[in-house]
């Protein structure tokens, strides 16, 4: 998924937003999020 994200400073919450420009939100608790250079083929299993 394309996402983008940014910060207004060090200590304010990380925005995620979509390749629509739309917020990603996000339920409070544990997320885990991997930046992987382009290219890279990625799978998981549930």
């Amino acid at each position: 998924t394309n996402i983008t994200w940014s910060k207004a400073n060090r200590t304010a919450r990380t925005i995620f937003k979509d390749k629509s420009g739309n917020e990603i939100n996000l339920v409070p608790g544990r997320t885990w999020i991997e930046i992987l250079p382009l290219g890279n083929k990625v799978t998981y299993e549930i």
